[in-house]
């Protein structure tokens, strides 16, 4: 159901599989704060959850140990589809690519019942990175 509302599934290689040019830190240059920064607040939390529960358990109203959402921003063309490709493939996780132009409705009600059914998808998913792409389509003109 996720190419119906416009969205792509990227399935990670299997573990120990070469993996693609693209999905390397290498084929984002100058990206080393980012990579820093997605690492420190996704993929170390993923890969060591124990190590981080403790820290993590004052500081999230939740207790999840994970972080529950990243922000990338800038300019077409910065690399923020390239950086969510290389944070889902390093996590091992399925990516969910979903622009949200393509959820958006003249009807009233229907973007956010597509908004709903794209979380619901995921979530039969288990454990995915969802990149919702376009967010400012959600301010409107």
């Amino acid at each position: 159901r996720l190419g119906t509302m416009g969205a792509r599934l990227v399935m990670p290689p299997p573990r120990g599989a070469a993996r693609r040019a693209d999905t390397s830190w290498e084929a984002l240059a100058g990206a080393e704060e980012t990579r820093m920064q997605v690492e420190e607040a996704l993929l170390l939390p993923l890969k060591h959850p124990k190590a981080f529960a403790a820290v993590r358990e004052g500081t999230r109203a939740f207790g999840s140990d994970r972080a529950a959402a990243l922000l990338f921003y800038g300019p077409p063309g910065t690399g923020k589809t390239t950086a969510a490709k290389i944070a889902a493939a390093e996590a091992g996780l399925p990516l969910v690519y979903a622009p949200l132009e393509a959820l958006m409705s003249k009807w009233y009600g229907k973007a956010e019942q597509q908004l709903a059914a794209l979380f619901d998808d995921c979530a039969t998913l288990g454990r995915c990175i969802l990149f919702l792409d376009e967010l400012d389509a959600l301010a409107g003109s």
